[in-house]
């Protein structure tokens, strides 16, 4: 496994989705943890920190934007990336997560081809600066 790659939380509560992202990025040689809920995310990030953070918009306990601006309110989690999956890329959620300095909105189904590059571009930018 590729450990410059990064540690990815990936929070999602549909099995099926995970297990495509799941597939793709451990082909990338991502480390992956995964999470079903916002308090399950929280916990990730307090016990094993991730380099990003892949959010599902739409969980059972909260809403994924929203997630992420609770995660940033840590000070030692105000620099974490997330990109946020949605299946209803609604102008307003688009707007809503660039608001909260989420890295980049994608819609569902995810570009199985491109999907892993689009991560690994993000966490290139992070760790240069950008």
């Amino acid at each position: 496994m590729n450990h410059k790659a990064g540690h990815l939380l990936v929070v999602e509560d549909n099995d099926l989705n995970y297990e495509l992202f799941e597939v793709i990025l451990q082909l990338r040689g991502f480390r992956l943890s995964r999470a079903r809920s916002g308090r399950e995310a929280q916990e990730v990030v307090s016990n094993d920190p991730p380099d990003l953070v892949i959010l599902d918009v739409g969980l059972p306990d909260v809403d994924g934007i929203d997630l992420a601006l609770q995660i940033r309110q840590d000070p030692s989690n105000a620099e974490l990336p997330f990109v946020c999956v949605s299946g209803h890329a609604l102008p307003e959620d688009v707007d809503r997560a660039a608001a909260a300095g989420v890295r980049r909105y994608l819609t569902k189904p995810i570009n199985t081809r491109t999907f892993a590059q689009e991560i690994e571009e993000i966490l290139g930018d992070v760790r240069s600066g950008v």
